[in-house]
């Protein structure tokens, strides 16, 4: 048998998740407001479902959303059992699984989602690891969102000890400790990791353990720096670089702060341009760290408090912007480098001087025919 199912939480005490999002899970549940459940893989978003419906003596009906591909199916499927009442428990939850996929369903499918969930008495409950894809924003607008964060190391390894425990296995803390390490905050790898070095031991003395890389993609990134205070580890799973991170917070921070924590904010930002400056000069690498921290715990802390609010990202403009200045630049500088020629003066100093000659050519067909400008050169002036 599986250690993941075995020792699974049977209550919501034994669940390694905040209280406070415990307490909010069931305070939905028991006002029958529909709710996504959302974090990475393995954080226990299920399990804790299974838990509380076990101390409210609910039953839960779970469904995959894979199965949910459009109107049809999830009248047949979702429409039938949030309208049918438990037969021999309190309660009923109605648990849509992976909402993830329902990025893949047919509008109609939404939208009859959207009918249920308003004319249902069942508390339903979707869990996702990642709820914010645009197709599903009609969807989450009508649901409370709760955030199950990453295990931390020494909660996986409290764990991990008491399952070792029970089944009078023998190990060393430190090989615990790195397979906590290695999950990355999945507590259902951890375990698996766990039982595949345990399997016909009665010690465990070494590991074989798989390399989990654990990549988090710009925008829960940002919702992490943006709404959360304790940004530690954020930046080791980023998948773009701290260049374009810069320029990503740069162009959402307004949307995000105001007034001093705006103000507190830039100043954070800008001095990790000064650092980011003095590496691209000098060669100084050894100041990333600091460039890392002001765009996480820089940006994180300028806020009074946390957040759980919503908001879309745009990609930084700025490098647009500059590329769109580039090439008006690169027609001026073409005519200056006609000008140049004629009146035997250096390319600079013609493009300082079309600031003045600039009207007369535009305004002389001779001038213009002498220097062949093109249309669009002259448009340009």
């Amino acid at each position: 048998m599986s250690w993941v199912e075995k020792y699974k939480p049977r209550t919501l005490k034994e669940v390694k998740i905040s209280p406070s999002k415990l307490s909010q899970l069931k305070q939905s549940v028991l006002e029958k407001k529909p709710l996504i459940v959302h974090g990475n893989t393995g954080v226990g978003k299920t399990s804790s479902i299974y838990a509380l419906a076990n101390d409210l003596n609910y039953e839960v009906v779970e469904i995959n959303a894979t199965d949910l591909r459009n109107k049809n199916n999830v009248n047949f499927i979702i429409g039938h059992a949030s309208q049918q009442k438990s037969l021999f428990k309190e309660g009923k939850i109605l648990l849509i699984d992976e909402i993830d996929a329902l990025a893949g369903i047919d509008r109609g499918g939404a939208t009859t989602i959207l009918s249920i969930m308003k004319k249902t008495s069942t508390p339903i409950i979707l869990t996702a690891n990642n709820p914010y894809n645009s197709k599903l924003s009609s969807i989450r607008r009508k649901c409370r969102l709760i955030e199950f964060e990453d295990i931390e190391v020494y909660g996986i390894l409290e764990i991990l000890k008491k399952i070792l425990n029970q089944e009078g296995i023998n190990c060393k803390e430190n090989l615990l400790l790195e397979i906590a390490k290695q999950s990355k905050g999945d507590l259902r790898a951890a375990i698996n990791d766990l039982q595949v070095n345990a399997i016909g031991k009665k010690e465990i003395n070494d590991l074989y353990l798989s390399e989990r890389e654990k990549k988090e993609d710009i925008f829960k990134v940002l919702r992490t720096i943006f709404n959360k205070r304790n940004v530690n580890g954020v930046a080791d799973k980023l998948d773009v670089d701290y260049d374009e991170l810069l320029l990503w917070i740069e162009e959402n921070l307004p949307r995000e702060y105001k007034g001093e924590a705006l103000a507190t904010a830039f100043n954070a930002l800008s001095k990790a341009d000064i650092f980011r400056s003095r590496i691209r000069k000098r060669q100084y690498w050894r100041l990333l760290v600091y460039i890392r921290d002001l765009l996480t715990s820089g940006i994180a802390l300028a806020k009074p408090h946390e957040s759980d609010k919503f908001n879309s990202y745009k990609r930084g403009q700025r490098i647009l912007k500059y590329w769109i200045y580039k090439q008006k630049n690169a027609k001026k500088k073409e005519i200056a480098k006609k000008l140049a020629k004629h009146i035997h003066i250096s390319s600079n100093k013609a493009m300082n001087e079309l600031k003045y000659l600039g009207i007369a050519i535009k305004n002389n067909r001779e001038i213009q025919k002498e220097l062949e400008l093109s249309t669009d050169e002259i448009n340009r002036l």
